[in-house]
């Protein structure tokens, strides 16, 4: 597993090797051996605002920068993950909500590595499902929830 930093994002290595260690952890939380497709490689990469819109605007034809993009292919040998996730929104987001920006990196990296495996978030229902999945992986692996931090059971 990689995390590889865009020049000019201020992220620390110290910072992404946290980000890296937890999604390690998470891995087999999400995805049980057995119970779902074999991980191979998963890659990230932060980035900023700029990258991120236009990798936005490229591969979804959409404006704007966003959080995390996924890209996954089903090898012989596993699932190959890439993920992109933006250090500029994960900045702004987590000083609205008061906590560590590792932490909403993390979030951003669980969000596509449950994409990748199958979860959805375009309804409200599966919004909801997604969500619930992403803040129940990250008390597993003692970060406790970060979508919705007021519910730590």
């Amino acid at each position: 597993m990689t995390l590889d930093l865009e020049p000019g994002t201020d992220v620390g290595r110290d910072e992404a090797a946290w980000v890296v260690d937890r999604l390690e952890e998470a891995v087999p939380v999400a995805c049980p051996t057995g119970k779902g497709p074999r991980i191979h490689r998963i890659s990230v990469r932060a980035v900023g605002d700029e990258s991120m819109s236009e990798a936005h605007r490229r591969w979804c034809d959409l404006d704007g920068t966003t959080d995390v993009l996924t890209f996954h292919g089903n090898e012989e040998d596993g699932l190959h993950i890439d993920l992109l996730i933006c250090v500029d929104e994960a900045r702004r987001r987590a000083a609205e909500f008061g906590h560590d920006v590792r932490r909403e990196l993390l979030l951003y990296s669980i969000h596509g590595l449950l994409h990748c495996l199958g979860h959805d978030d375009h309804d409200a229902e599966s919004f909801e499902r997604m969500h619930d999945e992403e803040d129940r992986v990250l008390r597993e692996i003692g970060v406790g929830p970060v979508f919705r931090p007021g519910e730590a059971s």
